[in-house]
């Protein structure tokens, strides 16, 4: 790790609280010592694991060989070690560790902050936050249908799809040691047999091309007790961009797009406020020790929360429309975004076995703003010098502020661009805590 901090400097009550640059490093290959090379060359390792499957049926309903009573009629598989060499998990998934050749991961952070105090009990800040991540590893499925197999036309291309859904003589069928739906069908989608590694249902190996990037304006306002009152403040604008997924399994590289965390604006507040009753506040104060067991010791706190909601994560859609008009002005549950702005609905129109190309998310079509205030109203009351007695009425959704956290993103769903899930309604909480 390296680190560059600590310049500062003073202008008037102005101060340049810090600048920086920071790196880290994360190797990807420390205790992984086999490769996919040595993989194809040397056999699986030893003491692999061995998976059994259950299959109910070999073709597609019609007869069943298993019971409730007895899913494995033929016992379970044992380990065989690296007696099968090459031969080993065939017709399974199979997850290589990174090779050690993968170069480390990377993060780099870089922050630019000025500070100003004003009066005693003030201080506001203005930050820019940087942070860039690069090499990051990403599961690639090595046995994935090669691009050139898919159709690249916008619209719906049947003869592709009937070519790489035709049914063929499946020559793994009653093959010695190949399990899984690859060994038990007698027939297989072609597209099955057009994979690069057509003997495993998968083959997995981390790759170092993930990147991420967040930027940031962060403001901060921050009062410190005083006359009873603490308040935090502080507002985010930012964009977080990721590369940490394929668009298309064989797609030369990660999709860059929004991130799923991304918020664009984020604002949240924390007020603490002592009432001014009871010894030592303003009223109240001479009242004796029963009436400032009574009025004395309360203290109510706010958490005001404002932020804009996650982006939408969308499927393999056929659209035709404007981007622009997928958003809406006001969104309401029966309408989250806008249906009509150019998606197909025609179930017998919709893309399959096409290459992708509208992206998994937008940033300007999002799930609504979320705003919450949670309030407590908290009594402390002394009962000897070692005891506190303490009681808490909590609400969380004080305002019982509703928002939906999901959009039916289906286009073939009658409901699509609808929510059916919102956020848990207002709950009250009361409690009494001992405190010694």
């Amino acid at each position: 790790e390296r680190e560059l901090k600590g310049l500062v400097l003073f202008v008037t009550h102005w101060v340049l609280s810090s600048a920086g640059v920071f790196a880290a490093f994360k190797p990807l290959s420390i205790l992984m010592r086999t490769s996919i090379q040595e993989i194809r060359t040397r056999g699986s390792k030893r003491k692999c694991g061995v998976n059994t499957f259950s299959f109910a049926t070999n073709d597609g309903g019609l007869t069943f060989n298993r019971t409730l009573a007895n899913l494995f009629p033929g016992g379970l598989d044992k380990g065989t070690g690296t007696a099968l060499g090459l031969a080993t998990n065939l017709g399974q998934g199979i997850s290589v560790p990174a090779p050690r050749h993968n170069p480390n991961a990377m993060n780099q952070r870089w922050q630019f902050s000025v500070q100003r105090r004003l009066g005693s009990a003030h201080r506001l800040e203005a930050r820019y936050v940087g942070n860039r991540t690069v090499r990051m590893p990403v599961p690639r499925n090595h046995g994935a249908l090669d691009n050139r197999w898919l159709s690249n036309s916008p619209e719906r291309d049947q003869q592709v799809i009937d070519n790489l859904s035709a049914l063929v003589p499946n020559p793994f069928f009653g093959v010695s040691g190949v399990s899984g739906g690859i060994g038990n069908n007698r027939v297989i989608a072609k597209s099955e047999l057009l994979r690069p590694f057509p003997q495993f249902a998968s083959v997995t190996v981390p790759t170092s091309q993930g990147g991420s990037s967040y930027h940031a304006l962060q403001v901060e306002f921050e009062r410190r007790l005083a006359g009873g009152l603490t308040l935090q403040t502080n507002y985010t604008y930012a964009k977080t961009i990721d590369a940490l997924s394929y668009l298309n399994p064989a797609d030369p590289l990660p999709e860059r797009v929004v991130a799923d965390a991304d918020r664009t604006h984020l604002w949240r507040m924390l007020v603490l406020y002592e009432l001014p009753f009871g010894k030592g506040r303003r009223w109240g104060g001479g009242g004796g020790a029963l009436a400032d067991r009574l009025i004395g010791g309360w203290q109510i706190q706010a958490i005001p929360i404002l932020q804009v909601g996650q982006p939408l994560v969308w499927p393999n859609v056929l659209f035709r429309g404007n981007i622009k008009d997928i958003e809406v002005d006001r969104q309401t549950p029966t309408r989250m975004f806008n249906p009509d702005a150019g998606f197909e609905r025609v179930p017998a129109r919709q893309l399959a076995a096409n290459r992708r190309v509208f992206p998994t998310r937008l940033s300007g079509v999002r799930l609504p703003t979320e705003t919450n205030l949670d309030f407590s109203l908290l009594k402390n009351t002394t009962i000897t010098e070692r005891f506190t007695l303490q009681f808490r009425a909590e609400a969380y959704n004080a305002l019982n502020q509703r928002f939906n956290l999901n959009a039916i993103l289906d286009p073939v769903n009658p409901g699509f661009g609808e929510s059916t899930t919102a956020n848990v309604p207002r709950a009250v909480q009361l409690g009494f805590r001992l405190i010694f």
